[in-house]
């Protein structure tokens, strides 16, 4: 379940989420915690000292500590118990267990005139204040009635500018300390509700922005399958999140290029077989025209046989060159040549045919040229398609020129340059492709329509360049240009 990146990522929201709540949930606790028994704390200490001077008030107008008992006994609800102590220590008023300040709810000390005053002579005071423990340490003298450890708080009472008594403050449980348990509970509780709540409100929106990120995977997964299944023509319309965005369009070219690739594997395979199909149907039919006795068997007809297979032997060839050409398996032993003695062997090659066509041939070379870092077969077989090419295309009358250029830019450039008819404008960009021929009219010229394309792999292979530069009616140009060590 959770190798799904849907799975992953909602659990991933959620954990975040919880752990937001969850850290939230504490502070606001320990704080709340915190707070209340600050709060507790002061609203004691205030009722206290208040307290404390009702009782001075009271001992001032009476001149002693009787009947104060009357004023402990209705005292609201504290968390501990209430003593008040004469000059000499003696107990002489204590509020019932569970009584004194800190009742249901907070409310200032009453003041003179209050229901308190009344039972403390017009002196006294009552007022329920939050429960809670003060910090122990007595302000007064000791204490002989009750236990050192058992006093929350002591206040000194003092009447005509001497101490008269003490107010203490015993520990003990009682109503007020649970109310403030109650109190912390019902936050806790609040809390609890709440980050179930949050974690149900982030299920619902993990599942919502998830599902919009998965979604366009979801897509790219399904046009994959369909692309391996060997349907190329699958595309994908992602635009947002951005980076799936990106992916959906590096698919896409991914996509284009194996649909492209696969139209040129077709494209090959119909070409590669109509050029077969030719020299052996002649070989064939010229054949089986000796066995009939249709055609006799004299050395003109069976110099077309010779001729036939030696362009389907020459065609072979050719698609050998170029497929390793193209899958970078050349073996080629490059080594400092000179370009201008490679393009005289060139042309002395070739030298005979254009004699017999009626072209002439022309090389200019420069010397002393800087030596190519070149394998001097495939440059020469380079050289070889090149002036074929224009051997085939230029009429009679015409010319062929080979030119090195001297150094420019730490390359050695050669052009063959020929007066034939030129090649229009919308073929040239295609003019390096296998079995491409810009006149269909002259299918066969005695080439295979690998010549060129041969010519840019070779190039490309020893790390050079090659172009075409061509006007109908006055000829083209093509240069294939090398680097030179030091160059």
């Amino acid at each position: 379940m959770f190798r799904s990146l849907r799975a992953r990522l909602s659990l991933a929201f959620l954990l975040v989420v919880a752990v937001g709540i969850g850290i939230a949930a504490l502070v606001a606790g320990l704080t709340t915690t915190r707070e209340f028994g600050s709060y507790q704390r002061s609203s004691d200490s205030a009722y206290l000292d208040s307290l404390a001077q009702n009782l001075a008030n009271y001992y001032e107008t009476t001149g002693s500590w009787a009947n104060v008992q009357a004023v402990f006994t209705n005292l609201p609800a504290t968390p501990g118990r209430l003593q008040l102590q004469d000059a000499s220590g003696a107990i002489v008023a204590e509020s019932t267990p569970g009584r004194g300040p800190g009742g249901p709810g907070p409310s200032s000390p009453a003041g003179p005139g209050s229901q308190g005053r009344g039972q403390m002579g017009g002196q006294g005071a009552q007022g329920p204040v939050a429960g809670g423990q003060a910090t122990a340490g007595a302000q007064g003298p000791a204490n002989e009635g009750a236990p050192q450890g058992q006093i929350s708080r002591s206040v000194p009472v003092n009447a005509g500018g001497q101490q008269v008594g003490t107010l203490l403050m015993l520990s003990g449980g009682g109503t007020a300390t649970q109310t403030g348990d109650q109190f912390i509970d019902r936050v806790t509780t609040s809390l609890v509700i709440g980050g179930i709540a949050a974690l149900a409100v982030a299920f619902v929106l993990a599942a919502l922005v998830v599902g919009s990120l998965t979604r366009p995977l979801r897509r790219l997964r399904d046009a994959a399958r369909r692309v391996a299944a060997g349907d190329l023509s699958q595309r994908v319309d992602v635009v947002s999140p951005a980076e799936v965005a990106e992916l959906g369009s590096s698919f896409n070219r991914m996509a284009e290029a194996l649909e492209g690739a696969q139209r040129v594997r077709r494209q090959l395979l119909a070409d590669i077989v109509h050029e077969l199909r030719t020299p052996l149907s002649i070989i064939q039919g010229t054949a089986q025209g000796f066995l009939d006795g249709v055609i006799a068997p004299d050395e003109e007809h069976s110099s077309v046989i010779r001729n036939e297979a030696a362009l389907l032997s020459k065609l072979i060839t050719d698609l050998r060159d170029l497929s390793q050409a193209e899958a970078g398996e050349l073996q080629l032993e490059r080594t400092p040549s000179d370009l201008g003695d490679l393009a005289k062997q060139a042309v002395a090659a070739v030298q005979y045919r254009a004699q017999e066509q009626g072209i002439e041939m022309k090389v200019s070379a420069p010397p002393n040229l800087p030596p190519c870092l070149v394998d001097r077969d495939r440059t020469l077989q380079i050289l070889g398609n090149l002036l074929d090419n224009a051997l085939r295309h230029t009429p009679r009358g015409g010319s062929v020129t080979v030119r090195v250029h001297e150094p420019a830019g730490g390359f050695l450039a050669v052009e063959v340059a020929d007066t034939g008819e030129g090649i229009p404008p919308e073929h040239l960009p295609h003019i390096f492709e296998r079995f491409y021929r810009a006149d269909a009219s002259r299918a066969r010229g005695g080439g295979t329509g690998l010549g060129l394309a041969i010519v840019s792999q070779l190039v490309r292979a020893q790390g050079g360049s090659v172009s075409v530069e061509s006007e109908p009616g006055h000829g083209s140009v093509f240069r294939v240009s090398f680097a030179f060590p030091g160059g």
